[in-house]
């Protein structure tokens, strides 16, 4: 009876046991699905890949993480609850600007006429929390932002508002821009005609750069590439430094190159995945040599699908011109009724021999709603085929900016660029 009594609590055990483990299991798999989906970065990632097939394309997640930030500011209700859920606690990096080189800026545009129904508190917010500057203009032409995007991004980005409506009543921007050289520069005579393969599986002559053994390469089961640091800039001295500190900005450049096709690879890429091989990262030593051929490009990528993409991720209500509430960025005794009318992002890239040029700009128009107010190791790789690439912070997860090359610059557009 005893030895029955012991078997019958041994199996209610094993039962308890196994549905502790099913229970744990099933957290543990509803956890990591969810992980998979909370880098604000990552979503706006893939779903530019779902949106863009086979072309080149920048994007800057951290100027759109910028640009959503001071909308939610004013953002009240669903449409805050929207644009919260699509942040999901972003969090921002400290603006560290140097002179000339790196900045990070951010803009409120209101047009005279509607001066006296914008709330103080929300200019204030946008002043004290983003540095943001404060333009007043009668804005019937975009001349006057279009001034500042294309001063906050060295002149790389021009007339990036094509027009502004009669019912315009305020916008909010956001720029990035780097003009960054590298750590250990290409040389430029080393630049050589290579063949290139499309995605297409046609061949193309490109501008390849060739660089040994200043950079770090990194190999997982999906994809092999390197990371190439841009020399240290002190934000105090607006000059290069040598080592870092707290007054040091310190940016890196990851070039991917996935075994299989560049829109496939991204579906699932993610943190993890980008983690999972920079863990691997080895450099060149006494045992093992890098060589390395990157392409030149450069290119102007004007995000057409942006307010899709971000209605895709859940963000509607904010462009609804009946349902958005965007009362915290009116007085209380205002009578406008505001929504997002428009959505832009544009960037542009210039990667040389020296460093790399890149900028964004992200802005959302405002508008009232008329109808209601031992022997070496070698290791090599060439970039011949299309392939990602990231400009971040070396600390700092944020991505600055994130694009594909599938066509870089044609050699017989380059070939003469070293003897200027």
């Amino acid at each position: 009876m005893i030895i029955i009594i012991l078997v019958l609590l041994i199996v209610i055990a094993s039962l308890i046991a196994y549905k502790k483990i099913i229970k744990e299991d099933n957290v543990v798999d509803i956890q990591t699905s969810v992980n998979d989906n909370l880098g604000f970065d990552y979503k706006v990632i893939r779903e530019t890949n779902n949106l863009v097939k086979n072309e080149n394309y920048l994007i800057s997640p951290l100027s759109m993480g910028f640009a959503l930030k001071l909308l939610d500011e004013g953002a009240d209700s669903k449409t805050k609850e929207e644009i919260d859920k699509l942040l999901n606690n972003y969090k921002l990096p400290n603006i560290m600007n140097v002179k000339d080189r790196i900045g990070i800026a951010n803009l409120l545009f209101i047009k005279n006429q509607y001066k006296n129904d914008i709330s103080n508190e929300y200019i204030n917010a946008l002043k004290e929390k983003y540095s943001s500057d404060l333009i007043f203009d009668e804005f019937t032409t975009p001349d006057k932002a279009n001034e500042w995007i294309s001063d906050k991004t060295y002149g790389m980005i021009k007339n990036a508002i094509d027009s502004l409506s009669e019912d315009f009543v305020l916008g909010v921007a956001n720029t990035i821009a780097i003009d960054v050289e590298w750590k250990n520069k290409f040389e430029c005579q080393n630049t050589n005609s290579k063949e290139f393969t499309k995605v297409d599986n046609t061949k193309m002559q490109v501008a390849m750069m060739h660089g040994e053994n200043d950079v770090y390469y990194i190999e997982n089961e999906n994809a092999k590439g390197i990371i190439k640091d841009y020399a240290i800039y002190d934000t105090k001295t607006n000059s290069k430094v040598f080592n870092e500190n707290e007054n040091t900005v310190a940016l890196e450049y990851i070039a991917i190159l996935p075994n299989k096709d560049v829109s496939e690879y991204l579906k699932t890429f993610d943190d993890k995945e980008l983690n999972n091989l920079l863990k691997t990262q080895k450099r060149s030593d006494s045992n093992t040599d890098i060589y390395y051929s990157l392409p030149k490009y450069t290119y102007d990528y004007t995000y057409d699908d942006f307010q899709k993409m971000l209605n895709n991720l859940g963000m509607n209500e904010a462009f609804n011109r009946d349902n958005a509430n965007f009362k915290k960025m009116l007085n209380s005794n205002s009578l406008l009724q505001l929504f997002v009318s428009k959505s832009i992002h544009k960037t542009h890239i210039e990667l040389s021999e020296n460093g790399t040029k890149a900028a964004a700009v992200t802005a959302f128009l405002i508008e009232k709603n008329s109808a209601f107010i031992g022997e070496k190791n070698t290791i090599r790789i060439e970039f011949n085929k299309p392939f990602i690439y990231i400009i971040k912070e070396k600390n700092s997860d944020n991505i600055w900016f994130f694009g594909t090359v599938y066509e870089p610059i044609k050699w017989e557009d380059n070939k003469d660029s070293c003897k200027n």
